[in-house]
């Protein structure tokens, strides 16, 4: 593509079947349209020709955008709990508030592309201020008299982000037991706006460490690392197998001859 020269885009909805070459004396049997063109663009309105003009993001030919796509956007969590399988990071306010005099933080505050669920941005173009709040609508809850814990049942609970400034409010399309990120947009219905918020939201309900270790060879595990304060002196690793007649050789499998019956 080249920068400020439009481009021009249309997109026609289809059907084509072409299961036997039509025959005129076997009507009922041969396909006699094999291609049918839809009349309009999935919302009851004419087919438009769409003009695009490229022009790199960082200009300030039409607009000047605070972030890139896949920008994470931070998160405060009032209440709940979960992690939709994402390495959380607190901000360095938070960890400041939790090793402070209450030894806790609150509210704590995740960084972007770190908190509980997924909000990234996928269009900085239409970013709209304001101020959002995510909500888990659960209808039902896994119970077995004793541990609480489990949470919600992931095939009856879903996500809701709501933009508290306009009132307007964006459900997910899937409930939690699949994980789907969404373009958190609505086309204009009757007597309502479009919506369009620039951003993309995903989660999905986690299975707790050690409760079904066959469902996933990770069991639970999201991530590890080892941080050492000299990289050149990693004094603490794990023992590594070693094959053949050693005694790092603690993982006993296969076969091994010798026909010197003094080994080992």
């Amino acid at each position: 593509m080249i920068n400020y020269k439009n481009y021009y885009y249309i997109v026609v909805a289809y059907g084509y079947n072409k299961f036997r070459d039509f025959d005129p004396s076997k009507v009922d049997s041969t396909q006699d349209k094999e291609y049918i063109e839809s009349r309009t663009d999935g919302r009851e309105l004419p087919i438009q020709i769409v003009t695009a003009m490229p022009h790199p993001a960082t200009d300030s030919l039409y607009i000047q955008t605070y972030a890139d796509y896949g920008t994470g956007i931070q998160l405060k969590r009032i209440e709940g709990k979960g992690n939709s399988g994402i390495a959380m990071e607190l901000t360095e306010e938070s960890e400041m508030e939790a090793l402070g005099a209450n030894s806790q933080s609150y509210f704590p505050t995740y960084k972007g592309n770190a908190g509980p669920l997924h909000l990234a941005v996928v269009n900085p173009d239409s970013i709209k201020p304001g101020n959002y709040e995510v909500w888990f609508d659960v209808n039902a809850f896994y119970t077995n008299g004793v541990d609480t814990s489990l949470g919600a049942k992931a095939d009856s609970a879903r996500w809701r982000i709501v933009n508290t400034t306009t009132g307007q409010e964006i459900y997910s399309d899937v409930n939690l037991d699949q994980y789907s990120e969404k373009y958190l947009r609505k086309y204009a219905g009757s007597g309502k706006d479009s919506i369009n918020w620039g951003i993309a939201a995903g989660a999905e309900q986690q299975i707790r460490p050690g409760d079904n270790d066959s469902s996933s060879k990770a069991n639970g595990l999201i991530t590890s690392s080892v941080l050492f304060e000299d990289v050149n002196n990693n004094w603490l690793s794990g023992v590594k197998d070693e094959d053949g007649k050693s005694f790092n050789n603690w993982i006993r499998s296969g076969i091994e001859y010798s026909s010197n019956t003094d080994d080992g």
